[in-house]
């Protein structure tokens, strides 16, 4: 059991923050960590880790967390990212992106892609992908909703689908 009381009176400091910087060539963005927003040429972003949207040319609205998330973008738009590199280098609006590389080569419009290596090339839209692997060789397929490990792994093409469960897939 424990019993007592604590008491703290007083100023608790400042907090100081290495590599912060709040917008390199712009204003109105939050960036910590070495590298982060480097590049930046939009504002209202959100970067926190090594490397996050360094490369980031005319994006802006976006969250991203995690080693290289979102490191090579262009013209994409309210984005969140969360892992390493994590939407990598998208160049789409509105998708989010969750796991170990999710939607890395993606460039994939209104979007949810959640788990390691999700999505890892998909420029179709309108896609729900949640699993590890889920619809990893998915290059153009659109209004596809894939759950569970490498669910509709090897559909590339394919619209319309929906599969749930471990390596449910189809073809195309």
């Amino acid at each position: 059991s424990i019993s007592g009381s604590a008491q703290s009176t007083g100023s608790f400091g400042v907090l100081k923050l290495a590599s912060y910087n709040q917008g390199y060539s712009n204003q109105n963005n939050t960036y910590f960590g070495i590298n982060t927003g480097k590049a930046s040429t939009n504002q209202k972003n959100v970067g926190v880790g090594y490397q996050v949207l360094s490369e980031e040319i005319d994006s802006g609205k976006n969250v991203a967390i995690g080693y290289e998330a979102m490191h090579e973008v262009a013209s994409a738009d309210q984005n969140v990212a969360i892992g390493m590199e994590a939407g990598y280098q998208t160049n789409q609006d509105n998708t989010v992106y969750i796991g170990y590389q999710a939607g890395k080569e993606a460039n994939s419009f209104a979007s949810v892609i959640i788990g390691q290596g999700a999505g890892y090339n998909l420029s179709g839209f309108y896609n729900v992908l949640v699993g590890s692997s889920a619809g990893n060789k998915n290059t153009s397929a659109q209004h596809n909703v894939f759950i569970g490990d490498n669910s509709g792994y090897d559909i590339t093409t394919g619209d319309g689908n929906t599969f749930i469960g471990y390596k449910a897939s189809g073809s195309s």
